[in-house]
């Protein structure tokens, strides 16, 4: 069918929050796992020795990231897609 494209894995991830925590490596891991069926794209950008998740929705150009920053949480499977958000109080990793 012309427009349609298949993309990511073959079974939608179970509703999952990934909470930004200090290690933005580890988080970016369980990002980019789970965002896979979504076909995003996810990488650490560190410029000022202060790395920073970005997550880069399909057909998106790297360059207009959506940040999952401390004190933010990533949530996906949930209205058909994902989203990132304030985490709650306790959720927050110090």
């Amino acid at each position: 069918m012309p427009g349609w494209r298949f993309s990511g894995g073959t079974s939608r991830p179970d509703p999952t929050v990934i909470p930004c925590t200090s290690d933005a490596y580890a988080t970016a891991k369980a990002a980019a796992r789970v965002l896979e069926y979504w076909d995003a794209r996810v990488y650490v950008w560190d410029d000022d020795g202060t790395p920073v998740v970005c997550c880069v929705r399909r057909g998106e150009p790297p360059e207009n990231p959506e940040f999952l920053l401390p004190g933010r949480q990533l949530v996906v499977g949930c209205d058909g897609g994902w989203r990132i958000e304030a985490a709650p109080a306790e959720a927050v990793a110090s």
